[in-house]
Formats: structure tokens, C-alpha cells, sequence
């Protein structure tokens, strides 16, 4: 079944190491492994793996049991990728200063150029 859901989702080596290591394959029903490699690759793809990547997907066999852990999961990889975006965006700020700085520089020197030209 692994080799058949490989291909099916189009799963790299990485990621077929990723859900057997995260006992996605013990199922066996195919649905069921369908919607668990699903579910792993959104949560890989949201920043969580690894160690809580098994976790949250232990969690994931009765959702509404584990509906507050879950929130809390999830709201917590919420906040790491805000925070990060926050970063990023800081970083756009610097860029855009720079970009600003220079502007005014070559403004300023193309405005000096002129009136020594006059």
C-alpha cells in the first residue's frame, strides 16, 4: 500500500520516510491512510514535524476528544509562523529604507550635478 500511496500523492523520499515514521501506514485501511497522509503533509507543510508531528496525528484518531489539544497545537504553530512573518516583515522594512536612503542619495547628487552644470 506505501508504494501505491507514493504515487498517488506524488510523495518524495523525504516525505515517505516523514509518514512512516509517524505510523501512517499501520492502517489498514487505504481511506484511512489516504486522509492520514493528507492530514500529515498539510501539518509538514504548516512547520510541524518530527516528534509533534506524531503527536498531533496520535490526536487526530478522535478529534473532537482531543479538540483542545489540538486548538492549542495548532495555535501554537500559529503564533511560530506569525512570528516568523513578523520577522520577515522587518526585514522587508530594512529593505525598504535602504532602497529609500539610496533614492534620496542619487536624487540629491543628480540634483547637485544640475546646478554645477548651470
Amino acid at each position: 500500500m506505501m508504494e501505491e500511496m507514493a504515487k498517488r500523492f506524488g510523495l518524495s523520499r523525504h516525505q515517505l520516510q516523514m509518514l512512516q515514521e509517524a505510523g501512517v501506514f499501520t492502517q489498514e485501511d487505504e481511506r484511512v491512510v489516504a486522509q492520514r497522509i493528507s492530514l500529515a503533509l498539510s501539518l509538514d507543510n504548516l512547520g510541524i514535524s518530527g516528534e509533534e508531528l506524531r503527536y498531533v496525528l496520535a490526536l487526530y484518531h478522535d478529534p473532537l476528544r482531543n479538540q483542545k489539544e489540538l486548538l492549542l497545537c495548532l495555535r501554537r504553530q500559529r503564533g511560530i509562523i506569525l512570528e516568523a512573518l513578523h520577522a520577515q516583515n522587518r526585514r522587508l522594512d530594512e529593505i525598504d529604507y535602504l532602497i529609500e536612503t539610496l533614492r534620496r542619495l542619487t536624487a540629491e547628487h543628480d540634483s547637485s550635478t544640475q546646478r554645477r552644470k548651470r
